[in-house]
């Protein structure tokens, strides 16, 4: 994992090496790191990507609220029921972020 890493952080990926070392360092489950890498990489096997593959999908809405097309952004950001989760999260945390 940490040589295909080092190998993407030496191809230019667009100013987030920052990023991709800060994700590598933190204290976590490698299941984390690995989601938010792909997050980054536009890596997650959403609806949309799964289509673009060629892949026969009948139904491209968001498996969660079936109000837009799901995509990596929707679904992390503009997602009402991931909203409800991220305000969850902050309330437990006892945060304050813009999402």
């Amino acid at each position: 994992m940490k040589g295909a890493y080092n190998k993407n952080v030496n191809r230019s990926v667009g100013g987030y090496e920052e990023v991709f070392q800060m994700l590598w360092k933190m204290k976590g489950l490698p299941f984390s790191q690995i989601c938010g890498w792909r997050v980054f990489h536009n890596k997650l096997s959403t609806r949309d990507k799964v289509h673009s593959l060629g892949i026969l999908i009948v139904n491209l809405m968001c498996v969660l609220c079936n109000s837009c097309t799901e995509s990596v952004c929707y679904l992390l950001l503009m997602c009402k029921t991931t909203c409800i989760l991220w305000d969850m999260c902050d309330n437990w945390f006892e945060v304050q972020s813009v999402h």
